[in-house]
């Protein structure tokens, strides 16, 4: 009664293998495909207007709004909130952004700066 029963791989059994490889190196490779861009420029709003900066100008400027003011700094492609007068500082701690997309906001100063791609403009960007 010791048979021996000869198992082979089915076309299920292959598909089954083919997609668990296919999804792993896709899970493995995901940050690399999907990286966000890094931006070339930000824009900086406030509730007196929005104003376009170039993230290849490095420098340091002033933003005043509501009361309080924001030393912005652009260093190497990046833009960060070096110092704020605002009571809580949360501007200050959330670091440098340089990908399209990310974004600083302080509340007490009313105050969005926001990365953009390419162009002078970012129509798709609306506050309101």
């Amino acid at each position: 009664m010791n048979e021996q029963v000869k198992k082979r791989l089915t076309k299920a059994d292959t598909v089954l293998i083919i997609s668990l490889v296919a999804l792993t190196v896709f899970l493995f490779l995901r940050p690399v495909i999907f990286a966000s861009a890094t931006g070339g420029y930000f824009t900086v709003t406030t509730p007196d207007g929005t104003t376009t900066h170039s993230l290849s100008d490095d420098g340091e400027f002033e933003v005043r709004s509501a009361g309080f003011t924001l030393r912005l700094t652009v260093k190497d492609g990046k833009v960060a909130v070096t110092d704020s007068d605002c009571p809580d500082g949360i501007c200050k701690s959330t670091g440098d952004i340089s990908r399209v997309g990310e974004a600083i906001v302080c509340v007490p100063a009313q105050v969005v700066i926001h990365i953009g791609e390419g162009g002078a403009s970012d129509e798709d960007f609306i506050v309101g």
